[in-house]
């Protein structure tokens, strides 16, 4: 950049030291501009006309965004395939994992937010679709994988999160899946109770536990036998009794199971005595 603001000048010179006092009053005052140009390039800084391009360009680069999502929203409304909808959300949460992580405008990480709350009401409105069962559970195994792992996308989502999961789950006891969905969820459920790093928040399993389905009784069976284990942190253990208080209350469930509610008690009261036997031990 330097050689080129020289010039015709800076190529007479050879290997001399220029005369400037031989260059032109009119070629002194373009070099002087050239060189100012030059040497902000090394330097790095910018003038105001360059920020103010950046930022324009960053807020056109920001406006396509929210049309995007204003037509993935759009679709989202129109009875999507469920193909489709397993290659939005995880597509959603790695740019809203992006988008928080770069410190992006919030309106952005609100409209992400937004979209993927569309998809959490999704599944009473989509038909049956058996060839896309197994991916429904891998988009799904990504979803409650967030948690294990401690992701910002948990917390982001806040109350979308849970919804957005028992979304993925009916879409997928529609297609088929249930013995695949048991299995995942008793595995988060177990890291729930016992990994240190999970950050599962409590509803993702209140509302698994709120309709019947395979999974329900066997969460249940697994909270009635394991989670007053003195290897569970106590914190923990107070949701798990929450889950089963609010899973013993829910009338419909009994109405239609009481077999399976008494099979539940039946687990459950030996674990009670036993904890309310050693808290006592312990007090006196």
């Amino acid at each position: 950049k330097i050689s080129d603001a020289l010039g015709d000048h800076g190529a007479e010179s050879g290997e001399d030291d220029m005369d400037m006092d031989a260059v032109p009053d009119e070629d002194m005052a373009s070099l002087d501009r050239k060189l100012v140009e030059a040497f902000r390039a090394i330097g790095g800084r910018k003038d105001r006309l360059a920020k103010k391009k950046e930022a324009m360009a960053a807020l056109a680069e920001m406006h396509f965004k929210l049309r995007v999502l204003d037509l993935v929203e759009l679709y989202l409304t129109n009875k999507p395939s469920v193909e489709l909808v397993c290659t939005i959300v995880p597509a959603l949460i790695e740019s809203l994992d992006r988008a928080v992580r770069s410190g992006a405008d919030a309106v952005l990480v609100a409209r992400l937010v937004a979209v993927l709350g569309r998809v959490a009401g999704l599944s009473g409105k989509l038909g049956k679709e058996e060839a896309s069962g197994a991916r429904v559970v891998e988009v799904l195994t990504g979803v409650l994988g967030l948690a294990t792992s401690g992701s910002v996308v948990v917390s982001t989502l806040s109350k979308v999160y849970p919804r957005l999961a028992t979304s993925l789950l009916r879409l997928g006891e529609a297609a088929g899946q249930e013995e695949q969905l048991v299995s995942l969820y008793l595995a988060s459920l177990k890291d729930f109770l016992h990994t240190p790093t999970c950050v599962l928040p409590n509803d993702i399993f209140s509302l698994a536990l709120a309709h019947s389905w395979p999974g329900c009784w066997s969460l249940a069976t697994l909270l009635a036998t394991e989670a007053l284990s003195p290897t569970v942190r106590q914190f923990r253990r107070v949701a798990a009794l929450s889950l089963l208080f609010g899973l013993l209350g829910n009338k419909r469930l009994l109405a239609e199971h009481p077999d399976k509610m008494a099979e539940l008690v039946q687990r459950l009261v030996p674990t009670l005595t036993a904890e309310l036997g050693r808290i006592v031990e312990g007090d006196f």
